[in-house]
């Protein structure tokens, strides 16, 4: 796991494996899941991080780029209003 905090942007992204994102989904209005091609989440990133996460957390020396990439999360996720796929609620 590794975590990555911008302040330019106040955005928060954790790493939770370096497998490849298939695609992103918006889990609500500043929350984002990174998947992988099997639905498995590969990252989190949280836009506006301070309105949600008591600062300080451990950030000094954080890198400030995910693992595995050499753009930074905030430049890498589409900006709200994007496409996304939704997962439908009759999936089983």
């Amino acid at each position: 796991m590794h975590i990555s905090y911008y302040p330019d942007s106040d955005t928060l992204y954790i790493t939770l494996n370096d497998r490849p994102v298939a695609r992103t989904e918006e889990i609500n209005y500043r929350c984002y899941v990174e998947l992988d091609d099997e639905d498995n989440p590969t990252a989190f990133l949280i836009e506006y991080a301070s309105q949600y996460v008591e600062f300080p957390i451990a950030t000094e020396g954080l890198p400030t780029e995910p693992a595995g990439s050499g753009t930074p999360a905030s430049r890498r996720v589409r900006p709200v209003g994007r496409k996304t796929t939704r997962p439908s609620a009759n999936k089983r």
